[in-house]
């Protein structure tokens, strides 16, 4: 029984202890699992006794211990069993690193630790292999290394040095990377860089040059702001330049890093030098050029000037018919000269840049009506049929260069004409989306698509006959797209061979303004079809009462605007004598008239309709309204009067301007040069010079600047055949009034010395005004308000705007505010439009240019022509309200 219960308490005993083993083995081996690097225990037999979960799914997976060295490549094998006999002889540990193959076939990449593992009497009873897998950080390893090498790659190719720069403050740092190009553009090795002191010493720099790049450096540093540096280098080859480029990046510890690049700009910096001696250089040629072309434009311009003004004197002579037939040929080929000599200049200027434009306000009608005429009548002379259709909506002024226009307009009627043997050339003018837009239309030898694009090439036509045929230097169109694109506007062509062209240019236009009808509230028996005719005056505001033929009555009265055919047909050949002894006065249209002319009395105008001019269809309304006579060549019908002074040195022009100015009822004398003409000036009295610019001994300029210096205030005209901006930036800087070019006609002429003749009238005769004025002031109102009392209460509001605005002229001028002076003028020059005083308006455009463009040296002068004016028309108008009062 004792044995008995001992042997149980026995069995109790070691079943405790064995579960306490199994508890302990089981904590063992779930520690062991836990772990995330690979444990296993091999005995002498190689055999693995003990290993960790991880080290079962990387290398056992579903196979069994002995399979584990089987599946090892051989040399891997031997390896492992040799490091495995070593630890069991030597008793040492052992740590290593190598590559094995997982189970599933993939390499595995792990540094290891063998030691042997001994029983409590130092029995050795395996090896304890405990290894770590870093495939992960080897291809992380793997991948730094292949972004370092491509990074290296990419740097080293770059041209220049890739660097990057720990900033530590001025003249402390060091490098951190530079490229390959180290050595070629610092002259230094990559490690010379590296053990610099402060990095700055390797560029070569002189001591000055050193401290001001580190102190630039320092600046961007503390704005954090991107470094760019140009600096000049000493190499033993000679100086060098060198850009430094970089951004400043802030790391941790507030530590500046600097990533930039550095270049041998050393090149660039030779081009740049070359590149400014030949700018130099064709600045000079340029100025050459421009010197070349206002000597030539003189000298050519000069001759043509004395050949067209004598011609024009022959033609007011008395000749027979062969005589005018072949002086009016001579005028054409002096004509042709000078459109030559024109596109030839004018393309010149354009090439080189030299071509500006002038804005100012302008009349279109005046504008468009001026270039179309001349050429109307050469269409005429030929038989063709010419259309003048204006849009209803086109502004009445708006601020525009009216020379480069007509110019383009010109050249575009000129080849109309020139083209087209039979049929008609149509002008269209519209306005849409503040674009205005002039097309011409024509029925001529039209353009084959193919050969439409060498048409704005210059100095080339279309077919080498055409040449010959019609003549011409083929500048003509290249000419107006580069004036027309210069405006910001187009220019484009539609045609086809044989059926004719239409060139049509839009242009933008500023400052757009719209006249009120000036025929509102009149009323006009109207006796025609003709569609243009019936727009233009309903443009104007006019109320038509058509008539029929059966209407006719010599008991109608007031204003008729009838066709000449429709009369003729209505009336026969007794039609004049019904219009002189009717009630009736008008206009008849006529298809043979080429401008206007009077029809008997001067109640009855004749209009022409080819085409129908809307600025002479109003001219002559308002003349009929006005009841007076306007001669039909006030140029020549008025004698101007005064005692002009002329300078000029060929021969020609003294004699030409001579016979000119005697035909105006201008007494002249006439000198040779600029010496001559001061002491002319000051032995006698003048009411103004006429000088040309390019004399001996004293040149115009020379002579207007000591007129001026000495006091003279007279208008100074310099007369020029030279073209160019400088020459008109001379003439203002000298002090000349205005410029006359040659060549010019009569009427020019007579327009300019009427302008600046009666510009000094108010201060001659400013207390006692001219006869009559009084009755023309009356006119004037009159016409425009209709009944006397809207008339004078008019005038009385625009004298008190005027004095207001004759106020804020002077304050602005006296506080040089030019934008004010611009504003002030541009009122003054609405007003005086608006009541028919063109001459003020001029001058007050004049003013709101110069205040525009700030050509301050101007201003005194025009404030003080305008202000004269304003004074003189007040006092004017004053008159004409006292004198009604006083009656």
């Amino acid at each position: 029984m004792f044995w008995a219960r001992s042997l149980r308490r026995q069995i109790a005993q070691r079943k405790i202890a064995e579960d306490k083993l199994n508890e302990q083995l089981l904590f063992v081996q779930t520690l062991l699992n836990s772990l995330p690097t690979m444990v296993a225990l091999r005995d002498s037999e190689q055999r693995i006794t003990l290993c960790n979960q991880a080290y079962r799914d990387a290398f056992l997976g579903a196979g069994s211990s002995s399979e584990e060295l089987q599946n090892m490549p051989e040399t891997l094998r031997n390896s492992v069993l040799e490091e495995e006999r070593r630890v069991w002889q030597t008793g040492q540990d052992l740590e290593g690193a190598g590559s094995n193959l997982r189970a599933d076939g993939t390499p595995c990449h792990v540094i290891y630790a063998k030691r042997p593992y001994r029983d409590p009497d130092g029995n050795m009873l395996g090896v304890l292999t405990v290894l770590t897998d870093v495939s992960r950080i080897k291809e992380a390893e793997e991948r730094a290394r292949q972004a370092e090498n491509r990074l290296t790659q990419i740097t080293d190719s770059m041209p220049g040095v890739v660097y990057q720069y720990l900033w530590q403050g001025p003249g402390k740092g060091r490098f951190l990377y530079a490229s390959q190009g180290a050595s070629e553009i610092l002259g230094a090795s990559r490690q010379d860089l590296f053990n610099a002191e402060s990095g700055g010493e390797v560029f070569g720099f002189t001591e000055e040059a050193l401290q001001d790049f580190v102190s630039k450096v320092a600046n961007h540093a503390e704005t954090l702001a991107p470094l760019d540096l140009e600096v000049k280098v000493k190499r033993p080859d000679g100086d060098r330049y060198l850009q430094v480029r970089g951004n400043f990046v802030r790391q941790e510890q507030q530590a500046l890093i600097l990533n930039g690049v550095i270049q041998d700009i050393t090149a660039l910096k030779q081009q740049e030098y070359e590149l400014r001696e030949a700018r130099a250089y064709a600045e000079q040629a340029m100025q050459a050029r421009s010197r070349f072309l206002a000597t030539m434009s003189h000298e050519l311009r000069t001759p043509i000037s004395g050949m067209h003004g004598m011609l024009e004197l022959l033609q007011m002579s008395e000749l027979n018919d062969d005589q005018r037939f072949m002086v009016r040929n001579v005028v054409t080929s002096t004509n042709n000269l000078l459109y030559l000599v024109n596109d030839i200049l004018d393309f010149s200027k354009i090439e080189a840049g030299q071509l500006q434009l002038n804005y100012q306000s302008s009349r279109l009608q005046t504008v468009i009506c001026d270039a179309i005429r001349g050429h109307a009548t050469l269409a005429h002379n030929k038989g063709l049929h010419v259309v003048l259709e204006w849009e209803h909506h086109v502004p009445d002024w708006a601020d525009i260069d009216g020379v480069r226009i007509g110019q383009v307009i010109s050249n575009l009627l000129n080849n109309a004409v020139k083209f087209t043997e039979q049929g008609g050339i149509t002008i269209q003018v519209s306005y849409l989306s503040e674009q205005l837009t002039i097309s011409v239309s024509d029925t001529g030898i039209g353009i084959a698509e193919e050969k439409q694009a060498l048409l704005f090439t210059p100095f080339e036509q279309v077919e080498s006959d055409i040449n010959r045929r019609f003549g011409g230097t083929g500048l003509g169109l290249a000419i107006c797209e580069q004036l027309v694109c210069k405006m910001g506007g187009a220019l484009t062509l539609t045609s086809k061979a044989g059926e004719g062209s239409c060139f049509r240019f839009t242009v933008p236009l500023t400052n757009p303004q719209w006249d009120p009808p000036a025929l509102a509230d009149t009323e006009w028996w109207f006796f025609s079809d003709d569609t243009n005719l019936e727009a233009a005056m309903v443009r104007q505001g006019a109320k038509l009462r058509y008539l029929g033929a059966n209407e006719l009555s010599r008991s109608l009265e007031g204003l008729l605007l009838a066709d000449q055919r429709w009369l003729e047909q209505a009336l026969g050949g007794e039609w004049q004598s019904w219009l002189q002894h009717s009630a009736l006065k008008g206009i008849i249209a006529s298809p043979d008239e080429a401008l206007r002319g009077r029809i008997g009395e001067q109640k009855w105008w004749r209009l022409g309709l080819s085409p129908l001019y809307p600025d002479l269809l109003l001219e002559s309304c308002h003349e009929l309204l006005q009841e007076r006579v306007t001669p039909i060549l006030p140029a020549l019908a008025e004698k101007l009067g005064g005692k002009v002074l002329v300078a000029d040195d060929h021969p020609v022009n003294r004699a030409l301007l001579a016979r000119q100015l005697a035909i105006l009822g201008i007494e002249a004398q006439v000198v040779e040069d600029g010496e001559k003409a001061l002491r002319a000036w000051q032995g006698q009295q003048f009411s103004m010079l006429l000088t040309d610019c390019h004399m001996p001994v004293m040149d115009g300029y020379a002579l207007t600047k000591a007129l001026r210096a000495a006091g003279v205030t007279a208008p100074i005209i310099g007369v020029t055949a030279d073209t160019s901006e400088e020459a008109s930036a001379r003439m203002v800087e000298a002090g000349m009034s205005d410029m006359l070019l040659k060549p010019y006609p009569l009427d020019i002429l007579r327009q300019m010395l009427a302008h600046w003749l009666a510009e000094r009238t108010p201060t001659r005769n400013a207390v006692a005004p001219v006869v009559g004025v009084t009755g023309i002031q009356a006119e004037r109102w009159l016409a425009l308000f209709g009944d006397e009392l809207t008339a004078r209460a008019m005038a009385v509001e625009y004298l008190d705007s005027n004095r207001q605005d004759g106020e804020a002229m002077m304050a602005a001028l006296i506080c040089h505010d030019a934008s004010a002076l611009v504003e002030t003028a541009h009122r003054i020059k609405g007003a005086a439009r608006m009541v028919g005083l063109e001459g003020l308006a001029s001058q007050a455009a004049m003013l709101e240019s110069a205040a525009r463009l700030k050509r301050l040296d101007e201003l005194d002068d025009l404030v003080s022509t305008v202000q004269r004016l304003m004074t003189a028309i007040a006092h004017d108008i004053g008159l004409w309200l006292d004198e009604k009062s006083t009656t």
